[in-house]
């Protein structure tokens, strides 16, 4: 075989040479899932939802509570926002820059804006959960 019929085009699929971000970007996720379900199950929970005013710091799992320290509780609002909020973005920017490119531009943007518009109602839900806990909070506080 000569070098021209032994290349063949990308067909799709990840190219993990050609993304060396994506694929740090994708690692570290994955890896940061596993941090955030280890630390959940250290303090007892998260405080994602919760609305200190009421009970006080506490995080909850699963119905349980554990009454926490106010920075602690802060934390773990925080990095539950974070995780929660964004690890989907990112997820979707990667799979759209390795799956989607090949496609026509128009049916390439139909796929994005049709898989945005779930992940954006997620990410709104998540972000009204971390209003109404820092309103909460604030008020609490005064």
């Amino acid at each position: 075989m000569d070098e021209a019929t032994s290349k063949k085009p990308r067909t799709g699929g990840i190219d993990y040479r050609a993304t060396p971000k994506f694929t740090a970007v994708a690692l570290f996720l994955v890896i940061n899932w596993f941090v955030f379900f280890n630390v959940s199950i250290y303090l007892g929970g998260d405080a994602f939802g919760t609305l200190p005013h009421k009970a006080g710091f506490v995080l909850e799992s699963h119905g349980d509570t554990t009454k926490v320290s106010e920075g602690v509780w802060f934390f773990s609002l925080c990095y539950s926002f974070l995780t929660l909020g964004f690890t989907h973005l990112i997820v979707f920017i990667f799979l759209a820059y390795n799956f989607f490119r090949d496609y026509l531009p128009l049916a390439r943007w139909l796929i994005i804006v049709n898989c945005c518009i779930p992940g954006s109602v997620f990410l709104f839900l998540v972000a009204r959960e971390l209003y109404f806990s820092l309103h909460s909070y604030f008020a609490m506080m005064g």
